[in-house]
């Protein structure tokens, strides 16, 4: 790569061979011709050596024992073998470093890498070139260039001696000894070079493109101003220095992307350079190399795992290859004189972050989907014909500006897109909630950064993820008119004009908020995917869905409705992760049995957005249920999903790489083999079809003894499916249409095509003779080439006199079918022909004859490889057309895969738990909503639920003339918290399909669920734990329905407890007149007092036996839920269990005692004034429902009151 020789120990060459057995390796997919390497070679060696370096018969000197290379940084792109100790010690310490401009006779055939990994060592002809600076001597093998951090340091053997100084390019070839975290090499050890050397890197000097500093609101942080004498610079001291054309290249890519890390391609290698070293360094566990400048690499074969990494830590990647060959840039400049260029050209092909992952060998780490998500906040004015408000909400804010909030998530691995606006409420909460069921990795924000209500709710609701903000350069206008001239225009992604039906119905939406928030969202979207060169490999695809907003009110039928689940729901409740962030305790992880990871995926938007749809319940549980009873297909069907690759990703993969752009274009200089590559990835998509069509045949023998609709048309090819599906809701409802197309005819074409397994070992395509003209055309050429050879070779031996021991045609390195002749018969040879090397006994010779003939038959083989290549294109071509029928086979396999997990999930509950049923989901409209679970268990603690120590509760809630509100008491670590949790999973289970740990189990369809559970503060945002607690409960209510199910679990306590009960009562007020189902639980017994009497609330908690003194009592716990209120919360006890100091224990109960007693005094004294203003009022109006009222609250508050005086009763 004209930095450094290096060697690699797995796979590289030794470096070392001799000249009888030189290093043979497998030819690049782009070669340069040996005839300007060797020119430039003979310049070098005649310039820096004397004249010494060219032998006599024009090939370079080989390098004698522990001499040293030259190396040249930046603005060369070979690396020359110089002959001599004297080159090494004296030549070349100034010329080479560099920032100093070389002469010109050195440039003129400069270039980044070496063409092909073999070099002969028998011939000058012109020819792909070999190893860089050709063969090295035994005693000098290079050192490794990149180390594990923790690896330890190899010395390179018998290292190049040296009498004098280095220059800075000589000194980065060398081997680094140190680590990288040593006191020797770390960035510490570059500051002051580049505090030197680049003022104007400086904070106090530093600039973006547009001149801006770092103070300026405006400021561009992605981008930096070179000087405007670049690549004429002066240091700090104000000496002026000149920048290599190499580097200036590199600087001039890094001035435009100075947030990210620059990948810079130079032969075989991608080298990082100045900052971007450092970053290598700690990230990736490279090794400096030697030097003033920092600087490190990695070979191309390591390319997706490295830029992989680096993108998951969080760093922005762009690559930058050569798209020039050193053979093509002098072809350019002899065509046109007026090129000075001494370096090839290249071009960013890629620019990778956290969320745009795309390659299949940077995805197949992580099944899960991950999301890259747009937000945009916009502001308008009321709109006047907005929705109707949920039951019970406040119109207060109709009159004020109304903040909308887009939202586009882009699973860029798959190529889907989720789309959704809504009107924002002050804490974001719709913003959360998304956020919360996503979990993205990467937000963008549109020019300007996150909105006021935005910023907070990222991060706090992502505070993992990378936000980055659309730079200026890649912001178009955000107007929802011009979006949708972009995607429909001339140059647009929809060239028809027909939108995808997602993206159409926000176009057509009549609120101006929504309109403009959801195509400004998808805008932002576009943008930042253009900037990453990505948005023509994923848009066109069309996968656009909508994902609906928390204002979403109302039951539908069957179609598009899902069950809200807030980031207060998806947080408290554990659905996604546990209480340690993993996935241990979740509901997530109790229901997935998923087979392959488009199941897995689908599994996980089934539990974040359940259907709302009855029926579409009754569908998804009759298919699981007949998948129950039909074992064996299911283990064969989920048997062939599981060895069969992710179809969704590689079938999209597939599509984007044939457009044939960024780093899969046809001129990007590539050394690894990229049709190979190129045909592992069809492979991979064809093995997915077919396992999909296993999974499907796995049904052939029970086929007919299905009944579910929605089974039915995922388990059956054709492509009328859809067509049906499409007036069934409720087989529609149960998986979203998904069904399996016609797969047979299109795989068995592909079967016939080509042999899949020949093809994965040999990495070409072998067509069957008569499949393809052209491959047939080329065969016979190299037959017939071949065969004149083989005709060659026999007359020859008959001119010589030899046998088939004495004459034959052999290859050396790269040159193929040269004649080798005995000893014996050297001396016989005609006189044109020329002597081409020697082994022992044999010579080796070529002559024009047989170099024509062998033209031919290199001809004839690269024609074959052409013709092949065209076979592979169109094959990939005619995959890639059927696109949808694909797409359609991965949602079917995904959804297969689902309910066989439900399956699993419920044979396992059935089996682990002493009892489990199929929920009953009833349509709302036929009384009042309900739920009535009988012997419920936590569904996702089977270890402690199925036992006999965890008690199982009944729980109703509405319905008939049961109280649709629970106010739920009881002692400190009673189980309240749990009750209601467990309530709230099985409801959201039952939306799924799924079964759960009860007797039964049934309810009325809710359109929401809505948990304020847990204590937390927001920091960031300013906001206390009281204030998030409020926030999520203002959401609450504004939202809910009577159709929701609410659970609120001890409201009020980061407050005073006068303010905190006062709250407290008036959302249950709220509630209770919303008549939504609710569980509330408190430690306020005051709430419990005064709802005594009221038919819409019941009186519940759990149960405990109490014994001991008063204040010190002890509390046996028995998590029964019990009818009626209780006393006391025994929170000594709490303390007590804690393992508090017994002599604070005995305090605290003390302490406790004594307020009891004075608020017993105060609440007698607040009861008898009560009567007494009673008593006052009936002798001034007569009224005597005064008094029974005056009465009826002095009865309950003397209830609770230990030993009240006589005459406080009386």
């Amino acid at each position: 790569n004209g930095k450094h020789h290096v060697r690699y120990d797995d796979e590289d060459d030794d470096g070392s061979e001799s000249e009888e057995a030189p290093p043979r390796t497998k030819r690049g997919r782009v070669t340069a011709r040996r005839a300007a390497a060797a020119k430039a070679l003979r310049r070098v060696g005649s310039k820096k050596s004397g004249g010494v370096g060219v032998g006599g018969g024009g090939r370079p000197a080989r390098r004698a024992a522990g001499a040293k290379r030259k190396v040249v940084l930046g603005d060369s792109d070979d690396d020359f073998d110089a002959g001599g100790d004297e080159d090494a010690s004296e030549g070349g310490d100034e010329s080479e470093s560099e920032f100093e401009v070389e002469s010109e006779e050195s440039e003129d055939d400069d270039d980044d890498d070496e063409a092909s990994e073999e070099e002969s060592e028998e011939e000058e002809s012109p020819g792909p070139r070999g190893k860089r600076g050709g063969a090295k001597p035994k005693p000098a093998q290079p050192a490794k260039k990149a180390m594990p951090k923790k690896a330890t340091p190899k010395k390179a053997k018998n290292p190049p001696s040296s009498s004098g100084g280095k220059s800075l390019a000589a000194a980065l070839s060398e081997p680094v000894l140190a680590p990288t975290g040593s006191p020797e090499l770390n960035p510490a050890h570059y500051e002051a070079r580049e505090r030197l050397m680049f003022p104007w890197l400086q904070p106090d000097k530093r600039r973006d493109a547009s001149g801006r500093r770092p103070s300026d609101p405006e400021y561009d942080p992605t981008t930096l101003q070179l000087p405007s004498t670049f690549p004429k610079c002066k240091d700090a001291t104000g000496k002026p220095f000149t920048v290599s054309p190499g580097q200036a290249q590199w600087w001039r890519f890094k001035a435009a992307h100075f947030d990210s890390v620059i990948m810079f391609k130079m032969g075989k290698f991608y080298e990082v350079f100045e900052m971007d070293a450092h970053v290598g360094a700690a990230d990736l566990g490279l090794q400096y190399m030697k030097g003033e400048q920092p600087h490190c690499g990695f070979p191309e074969k390591n390319y997706a795992a490295n830029a992989e990494r680096l993108a998951r830590a969080g760093h922005r990647v762009v690559v930058v290859e050569q798209t020039e060959t050193p053979a093509q840039l002098a072809e350019r400049k002899a065509r046109d004189k007026s090129v000075k260029d001494n370096v090839v050209m290249r071009e960013k092909v890629a620019v990778l972050t956290r969320g745009t992952l795309v390659d299949t060998g940077m995805t197949d780490a992580s099944p899960d989907a991950t999301y890259c998500v747009a937000i945009l906040e916009v502001e308008d004015k009321p709109v006047e014909n907005r929705a109707p408000k949920p039951d019970g909400a406040d119109d207060a804010e109709d009159d004020e500006p109304a903040r909308w909030m887009g939202v586009c998530a882009a699973d860029c691995a798959t190529g889907r897109f989720l789309l959704g606006a809504w009107r924002e409420d002050a804490f974001a909460g719709g913003l959360r909630g998304a956020l919360a069921a996503l979990k993205p990795v990467e937000i963008v924000c549109a020019p300007g950064g996150a909105g006021e209500r935005a910023m907070p709710a990222l991060r706090d609701a992502t505070p993992d993820a990378s936000i980055r903000s659309l730079s200026a350069a890649s912001a178009s206008s955000l107007h929802p008119d011009d979006v949708v001239e972009r995607l429909t225009g001339a140059d647009g992604y929809f060239r028809d004009g027909a939108l995808p039906e997602a993206l159409a119905t926000f176009a057509a939406s009549t609120s101006r908020g929504e309109r403009a928030a959801s195509l400004g969202a998808f805008g932002v979207m576009t943008g930042y995917l253009a900037d990453a060169m990505i948005d023509r490999d994923l848009i066109p695809l069309g996968r656009v869905e909508a994902i609906p907003g928390p204002d979403a009110a109302g039951i539908e039928a069957a179609r598009g409705g899902f069950v809200a689940l807030d980031a207060a729901a998806l947080v408290g409740l554990e659905v996604l992760e546990g209480s340690d962030g993993g996935c241990v305790g979740s509901l997530l992880n109790a229901l997935d049995r998923c087979a392959c990871a488009m199941g897995r995926r689908l599994l996980r938007r089934w539990v974040c957005r359940p259907p709302r749809s009855a029926v579409a319940v009754a569908a998804r549980q009759a298919a699981v249920r007949e998948m129950r009873s039909e074992k064996d297909a299911v283990a064969e069907a989920r048997r062939a999903l599981r060895a069969a690759p992710d179809l969704e990703r590689a079938a999209s993969r597939l599509v984007g790489q044939s457009g044939g752009r960024g780093r899969d274009a046809a001129n990007v200089v590539l050394y690894e083999d990229a049709a190979r590559a190129r045909l592992h990835g069809f492979l991979r998509a064809l093995e997915g079809v077919r396992g999909v069509l296993r999974a499907v045949r796995a049904f052939d023998g029970v086929r007919s003894r299905l009944e579910s609709p929605a089974l039915l048309a995922i388990v059956t090819e054709g492509d009328d499916d859809a067509d049906a599906l499409a007036t069934n809701d409720a087989a529609w409802g149960a998986c979203a249409g998904a069904s399996t197309p016609e797969l047979s005819e299109r795989l068995a074409f592909f079967e016939r095509a080509f042999d899949w397994d020949a093809a994965k070992e040999s990495g070409r395509i072998e067509p069957k003779p008569g499949a393809d003209e052209a491959v047939d055309a080329a065969d016979d050429r190299v037959c017939a080439a071949d065969e004149a050879l083989r005709e060659w070779l026999v007359g020859t031996r008959k001119k010589l006199g030899g046998s088939e021991r004495d004459v034959n045609l052999v290859s050396a390195n790269k040159d193929t079918h040269l004649c080798e002749v005995s000893d014996a018969l050297a001396g016989k040879v005609p006189a044109d022909w020329s002597r081409e090397g020697k082994r022992k006994g044999f010579e080796k010779f070529d002559c024009p004859e047989l170099k024509a003939l062998r033209a031919e038959r290199e001809a004839a083989g690269e024609a074959r490889e052409l013709a092949l290549e065209n076979v592979l294109r169109a094959l990939v071509a005619k995959f890639c057309d059927d696109w949808p029928r694909w797409r359609r086979a991965a949602e079917a396999a995904a959804a297969l895969d689902a309910l066989s997990s439900l399956a699993e999930h419920a044979d396992e509950i059935a089996g682990s738990f002493p009892e489990s049923c199929t929920p009953s989901v009833i349509a709302p409209g036929s009384g009042p909503p309900s739920l009535d679970a009988v012997r419920l268990r936590h569904p996702c603690a089977p270890a402690l639920a199925s036992g006999e120590s965890f008690v199982p509760n009944d729980t109703k809630l509405g319905g008939g003339d049961d109280a649709p509100f629970l106010l739920l008491t009881g002692p400190n670590m009673g189980g309240k918290s749990t009750l209601i949790r467990q309530v709230c999973l099985a409801a959201i289970m039952a939306h799924v399909g799924a079964d759960v740990p009860a007797a039964s189990f049934t309810m009325t369809a809710a359109d929401a669920i809505f948990v304020r559970m847990g204590a937390k503060d927001n920091i960031i945002a300013g906001q206390s734990t009281f204030m998030t607690e409020l926030a999520e409960t203002s959401a609450m209510l504004r939202r809910a329905t009577s159709h929701s199910l609410v659970a609120m679990d001890e409201l009020g306590r980061g407050t005073s407890t006068s303010d905190g009960a006062a709250i407290a009562s008036a959302v249950s007020d709220h509630l209770v007149n919303l008549g939504a189902r609710t569980m509330f639980s408190t430690h306020y017994h005051r709430l419990a007092d005064d709802r005594a009497n009221d038919a819409r609330v019941r009186l519940g908690h759990m149960g405990c036996d109490v014994r001991g003194e008063s204040g010190a009592e002890e509390v046996t716990f028995l998590y029964k839920l019990t009818e009626g209120s209780c006393p006391r919360s025994y929170g000594v006890n709490v303390a007590r269990l804690a393992g508090l100091p017994e002599d604070v224990v005995q305090a605290a109960a003390k302490a406790s005692k004594e307020m009891e007693e004075e608020m017993n005094a105060r609440a007698v004294m607040r009861a008898v004034r009560a009567v007494r203003d009673a008593m006052d009022e009936f002798e001034r109006t007569e009224d005597v429902s005064v008094l029974v009222a005056a009465q009826e609250r002095a009865r309950r508050v003397l209830a609770h009151v230990k030993d009240p005086v006589e005459e406080a009763k009386e």
